[in-house]
């Protein structure tokens, strides 16, 4: 998400200009403010540049907000997937050692997954060591 938020936030005058025309992520806009971009800059009014800036604002919010609402969706579903998995295979028919071991490691790669995000922030993690040598190299 935060790679969105970023992207967004630097090509937000690419994207305001390229977006659809018929598209209302703003209902509360007069129609005459609607296309504020397709005019010449010299013939804006002070009041028109910044509603146009609000605007484009608005639509970068939009933008944000349909991003989130489709990594959400996929997050959901991703997450969703594993469960079915889980409930599949840990049902009675397979022995409590082989459920309790699918379950176990299905943990340990998820804590295994946060726990070398966290390493490479963390103070004296394996990055420092890292970083040392490269400074030593130069």
């Amino acid at each position: 998400m935060r790679m969105c938020q970023i992207y967004v936030a630097d090509n937000l005058e690419e994207l305001y200009a390229g977006r659809p025309r018929d598209l209302n992520y703003n209902p509360q806009a007069p129609e005459a403010d609607r296309d504020l971009d397709l005019r010449e800059e010299g013939t804006l009014t002070g009041r028109q540049v910044n509603v146009l800036e609000q605007d484009k604002l608005l639509y970068g919010e939009y933008l944000l907000k349909i991003s989130e609402e489709k990594v959400t969706a996929r997050r959901l579903h991703y997450r969703m997937k594993l469960l079915e998995e889980v409930y599949r295979r840990c049902t009675d028919r397979f022995p409590f050692q082989e459920r309790e071991y699918f379950v176990e490691s299905r943990l340990e790669q998820r804590i295994k997954y946060f726990k070398h995000l966290d390493d490479i922030n963390n103070a004296g993690s394996e990055i420092d060591d890292v970083m040392k040598l490269l400074q030593k190299s130069k």
